[in-house]
């Protein structure tokens, strides 16, 4: 999707998934070669008009990765809220909020919040047709070994936090403890599910 704000000095929202696997007992983080980029980057994108940051990672997921949602469970903090009134949709807490800019100028700015997920397997779907085809799940220790052409500095920062801080302390929970809904009563934004999710 092409950026939705476009003056100098703009900010895009936009989301990012850590997914994560430990089946075989060692934690991977699942990287695609972004096609315009060229480096190594979690799933995610922008935060479409319409659309909650949880409804675009749920969007992004399925698309860059062949996950839908429900393959997934949510990492989150034990210390955290757990219900609002009728008023407020509840959304996941997410593991970091950050800004940098985009495209090597200082012109344009992302803001990205951060997500984290627990993969039970492989996904079962291949992204979607025009995304990037090159996935990889990689360990901390080939991780912090990627060269800096590669792979961004924040990326991989992130990563290893996760990795190292978030999966041993938060705790999966189901994804459809959340809505994907926009509001109370409002529609979902363009290819999310409307209203809450099947539980």
């Amino acid at each position: 999707m092409p950026h939705i704000h476009t003056r100098p000095g703009d900010h895009d929202w936009a989301v990012s998934a850590q997914i994560i696997s430990a089946l075989d007992g060692q934690a991977r983080v699942l990287f695609h070669r972004h096609k315009t980029l060229g480096r190594w980057l979690p799933v995610g994108g922008h935060v479409e008009i319409g659309e909650t940051p949880w409804a675009a990672v749920a969007r992004e997921i399925e698309e860059e990765a062949g996950y839908r949602l429900a393959d997934l469970a949510v990492l989150q903090p034990p210390l955290r809220l757990r219900a609002v009134g009728p008023e407020a949709v509840l959304h996941p807490v997410p593991v970091c909020l950050t800004t940098h800019p985009f495209g090597g100028g200082l012109d344009h700015y992302h803001t990205n919040l951060c997500f984290a997920f627990l993969a039970a397997g492989p996904p079962l779907r291949s992204p979607a047709v025009g995304e990037s085809q090159e996935l990889r799940w990689l360990t901390a220790e080939e991780l912090a070994g990627l060269p800096p052409g590669e792979i961004f500095g924040d990326a991989v920062a992130i990563a290893l936090h996760v990795v190292g801080e978030i999966l041993p302390a938060w705790e999966p929970v189901p994804v459809d403890r959340f809505s994907l809904a926009a509001g109370p009563g409002a529609p979902a934004g363009p290819g999310a599910p409307a209203g809450r999710i099947r539980r």
